[in-house]
């Protein structure tokens, strides 16, 4: 029940990120095609709130500055997902964790670059990350952060694993008019 929820938000952030996705899309291929010596148009400005999970380090960035007061979106179906997120290697969460403590400040960030092709930005930091885990996993992957102020700036929520048999809470569904009633916060995303 709570992926319903989430997929709600995260449809209506789609079909919003739609138009801005597609004038991305159509930059990259005119781009493409006229190489890189040839004059060609500017990189489109559009908002996209929800952030693929192996976004570059400029890519992000550049989302952040054109989101403005928005915040973005991350979302895992397991939050070793969100590994490639910022590192090319994907070898570490180092990424992830400056994002998570970095939100709960409200930091400025940015990256300059002397290219005039590279992503050059600053903005205030805006990010909502939902990822999904099991205990063991989340040890894995916050573990060696517990002590850089990463893991007490996260809101985390178990769902416990009971013995077979144990008596279990019954989990109720949304109710019908549910979209209705999260209309107004999804228009201030």
């Amino acid at each position: 029940y709570l992926n319903r929820a989430i997929n709600q938000v995260k449809e209506r952030i789609k079909q919003r990120d739609a138009p801005a996705r597609e004038k991305l899309d159509k930059y990259n291929e005119e781009k493409a095609m006229r190489g890189k010596l040839k004059d060609s148009p500017s990189r489109p400005r559009d908002v996209i709130q929800l952030v693929d999970n192996d976004t570059s380090k400029a890519a992000f960035v550049a989302a952040l500055r054109n989101a403005g007061n928005r915040p973005l979106f991350f979302y895992a179906d397991e939050v070793d997902n969100l590994k490639p997120l910022g590192n090319g290697d994907g070898k570490s969460y180092e990424f992830l964790s400056k994002i998570i403590r970095a939100t709960y400040g409200g930091s400025e960030w940015g990256q300059m670059r002397v290219s005039a092709e590279a992503t050059t930005a600053r903005a205030r930091m805006k990010a909502i990350i939902t990822a999904c885990t099991t205990p063991n996993k989340y040890l894995k992957v916050f573990g060696s952060m517990v002590t850089d102020g990463t893991v007490s700036r996260i809101n985390t929520i178990w769902v416990p694993n009971l013995p077979f048999g144990a008596k279990k809470d019954k989990v109720k569904a949304y109710p019908d008019d549910f979209q209705e009633q999260l209309k107004p916060i999804l228009d201030n995303l």
